[in-house]
């Protein structure tokens, strides 16, 4: 059943509700193992756990004799601040890959940075398309990329990016805005457009294309190449990358963020868990859940999925023309989930507490022996 597969792909995200809008996952739970009677939603829970191992790590990572509050940062500039002046106005690099939730990955940059305000994702004002950039002054030089779908792996600062399932990405952008969607202003959504749109090299295996290439020409709707866009590169890029999350393992995923070595130093900002801005009134936060949001054609895109997309078997067209995102993304998921369960401790505490219980139990149902060292030889290879 197409709508039970795609249930989640119903977009009403913003900015603020992380990169990972699932509507099954904001059922409340247990916030904390000292406090049975509290009840959260996930993003509440992740964080304060997150925030109770960020003190534990640091508080043991502390030289005796050392202030605890010279041993963490409230982000990258602070922390590249205090070794030295800042020279170099790149501290991070964001890989947005369209329709992987890129405008919320910016969120969760900006915030690692230390670019302000606090809970914004970069944007030029009034932003593609129009309305979609709240305010004037979110543009931020300390995150690389962190707007349009251009790919840049020359400096040294650390990557992160998220990814979607191909299936779900490919329908999502179908009913997005240009340069997204071959369809038109006022155009329906047909079956007949979805095929042309699946079919162009412009629209296949974007994954493969954002993790392959880098800098001048590298960009996610260029023609699809098969000779430069390839599954080895697009590999030993994740295999390298400081962190990526997966869409469809949205608590795992922000529970990794500030696991990351990179990161361990850094405390917790509740933007990263899709969680209002800890400076942010009330009345700015209603203004970011308004002015932040963009959104798909819900009735449309219900009835396409229910519809057109079911009886023709999209799933396995859109495979069937993305070969390279699928082999890419099914790897994505297994070093995912090894690192994932590598980390005992993590992932105790999030049973304890209740958190993510089914992508912990998806997790272990993946296969990834020797992960780490197949990365090590892919990367030695491509």
């Amino acid at each position: 059943n197409a709508f039970d597969h795609f249930g989640f792909l119903i977009e009403g995200q913003n900015s603020l509700r992380h990169v990972f809008d699932h509507p099954e996952l904001d059922t409340p739970i247990l916030a904390s193992s000292s406090a049975p009677d509290t009840r959260a939603s996930w993003e509440e829970a992740a964080y304060s756990l997150s925030l109770d191992r960020f003190w534990r790590h640091i508080k043991t990572a502390t030289p005796e004799g050392v202030s605890i509050e010279n041993s963490y940062y409230p982000d990258l500039k602070a922390q590249h601040q205090s070794t030295k002046e800042l020279r170099s106005t790149r501290l991070l690099n964001s890989v947005r890959i369209p329709k992987s939730g890129s405008s919320a990955l910016s969120v969760t940059a900006r915030a690692l940075s230390g670019c302000h305000p606090d809970g914004y994702p970069c944007c030029k004002f009034p932003g593609d398309p129009v309305g979609s950039c709240p305010r004037k002054d979110l543009m931020c030089s300390l995150v690389t990329g962190c707007t349009d779908h251009r790919p840049d792996y020359d400096g040294d600062e650390a990557v992160i990016t998220t990814l979607r399932d191909p299936v779900s990405r490919s329908v999502s952008a179908f009913f997005y805005h240009y340069p997204h969607t071959s369809v038109k202003h006022g155009e329906s959504h047909t079956w007949e457009k979805f095929v042309e749109n699946i079919q162009s090299p412009r629209f296949r295996n974007i994954l493969t294309k954002m993790l392959s290439l880098s800098g001048s020409g590298a960009y996610a709707y260029a023609d699809f190449d098969e000779v430069k866009h390839t599954v080895p590169r697009a590999k030993a890029r994740l295999c390298s990358i400081a962190w990526f999350g997966l869409s469809e393992m949205p608590v795992s995923s922000s529970m990794m963020l500030y696991e990351t070595p990179q990161f361990r130093k850094l405390l917790p900002n509740p933007v990263a868990f899709g969680l209002q801005a800890s400076d942010a009134t009330a009345a700015e936060h209603a203004a970011e859940e308004k002015d932040g949001l963009r959104v798909n054609s819900d009735s449309e895109y219900k009835e396409f999925l229910a519809t057109s997309f079911a009886t023709n078997d999209g799933s396995s067209f859109v495979m069937q023309h993305n070969q390279h995102d699928i082999e890419v993304f099914q790897f994505a998921e297994k070093l995912f989930c090894g690192r994932l369960l590598a980390k005992i401790g993590l992932v105790e505490e999030m049973k304890q507490v209740g958190l993510g219980l089914e992508e912990i139990e998806k997790c272990a149902s993946i296969g990834f022996d020797n992960i780490e060292e197949l990365c090590y030889n892919i990367q030695n290879n491509a």
